[in-house]
């Protein structure tokens, strides 16, 4: 998306396909459910009547996954009764290497990021609306009206993608500026504290980023006055237009850079009732779980295994892999994130600074683990394949 390009109409229906596989479809009990992108391999193999094959080190990987089900199977014999649900778990959890077995080619990538960018637009346009429709008494309930954790994570993507966007006309140009505004706007509007730190933290990322690579002082110096005025127009901004999602933000998250602030946050970890305590409580569940079953975890049953109820949310994307996969699944996990990373930094800066910022995100909440995050994990995988095939990595 460095230049506009004329879409023909094969890369048209790309982006729509695109579309759909970001729209977070969910089940009840808000089990996310649009994994319809695994069919878009089957149907490009069918029609180029081409496809290839897998790395060795990938088939590796993806056969010791199989034996983590199929040895928990059977030595987790008092599960046996969640065989299936073991089991769609397995096949959800691969889906993420189904973009290797075709090419994700510079045209491929376009549609992607236009898709991106065009879907979290979308959503944040229509949250945009019903804020402003809201009766001035349900102002205060907006987080459970509007907001949501869900899917902050792809606004980075789409931040970063326009941020990265280099316009060759002033009309594209207002365009991206229009966009990179609604977009900011959608980022308070989450009412979550996980996408703005996630946000602040990728933004001070690409800052210093900038900073070293200019390696000139007056450029250096013109760019930190120039982000610091960025910064408090955003402040001065949704303290006047977003004042009920600003007052949440102040209250549960800008407090906590202060020393007293701070020790409240260390109070709240020891209080399970408290957002951050269940947290640190689930987390130390799912460890010792984990240490019990080091090599196999659970076998891709979820942490409501523990409970009676059956019901649990990791509310950590690693937290999730390690308990279902165990130490050695967790490892090849980080190990395929950072070699996406390494590859995006290299090569697609824009979507490098969205990942760096979801990896922070995922620290809080699930986002691979939703289907919107599974499509977007498993198309930076079938670009980085792609790359490895044409020997550019």
């Amino acid at each position: 998306m460095n230049k506009i390009s004329k879409f023909s109409l094969k890369e048209f229906f790309l982006i729509i396909i695109f579309i759909l596989f970001l729209i977070p479809f969910s089940l009840p009990g808000g089990l996310s459910a649009n994994y319809s992108f695994v069919l878009f391999p089957i149907l490009i193999i069918l029609l180029n009547k081409k496809f290839y094959k897998a790395p060795i080190l990938i088939s590796y990987f993806f056969l010791y996954f199989v034996f983590i089900f199929t040895i928990t199977s059977i030595y987790q014999y008092y599960n046996f009764l969640y065989l299936d649900r073991r089991f769609i778990s397995m096949i959800l959890f691969l889906s993420m290497f189904s973009f290797i077995f075709i090419d994700i080619d510079q045209k491929k990538i376009e549609c992607f990021k236009c898709a991106v960018v065009i879907m979290v637009l979308s959503i944040i346009i229509i949250k945009i609306y019903k804020y402003l429709n809201l009766d001035q008494s349900l102002l205060g309930a907006g987080k459970h009206l509007i907001g949501s954790s869900r899917y902050g994570f792809v606004y980075l993507f789409a931040f970063w993608i326009l941020i990265f966007y280099q316009p060759t006309l002033k009309f594209y140009f207002f365009l991206k500026i229009f966009g990179i505004i609604i977009i900011l706007m959608g980022i308070f509007l989450t009412y979550s504290r996980t996408t703005m730190l996630s946000f602040i933290f990728s933004y001070g990322l690409y800052f210093f980023y900038t900073i070293f690579s200019y390696k000139n002082f007056v450029k250096s110096f013109l760019l930190m006055i120039s982000t610091a005025i960025f910064l408090i127009a955003i402040m001065f901004f949704s303290k006047t237009y977003f004042q009920s999602a600003m007052t949440i933000y102040e209250n549960k998250f800008f407090v906590y850079f202060s020393l007293e602030g701070f020790q409240s946050l260390l109070d709240r970890l020891d209080n399970t009732a408290s957002s951050e305590g269940y947290r640190f409580f689930l987390l130390s569940k799912i460890l010792n779980y984990v240490f019990s079953h080091p090599f196999t975890g659970s076998g891709f049953l979820g942490c409501w295994i523990m409970f009676e109820n059956l019901q649990c949310s990791a509310h950590n994307q690693y937290a999730d892999v390690l308990f279902r996969a165990g130490f050695i699944g967790f490892l090849i996990y980080i190990y395929i994130l950072f070699k996406i990373l390494k590859f995006l930094k290299i090569y697609h800066k824009d979507l490098f600074f969205g990942l760096t910022g979801v990896i922070i995100y995922g620290f809080f909440h699930e986002t691979f683990k939703l289907s919107q995050g599974a499509f977007i994990l498993t198309f930076l995988i079938g670009m980085m394949m792609t790359a490895q095939r044409k020997k550019i990595l």
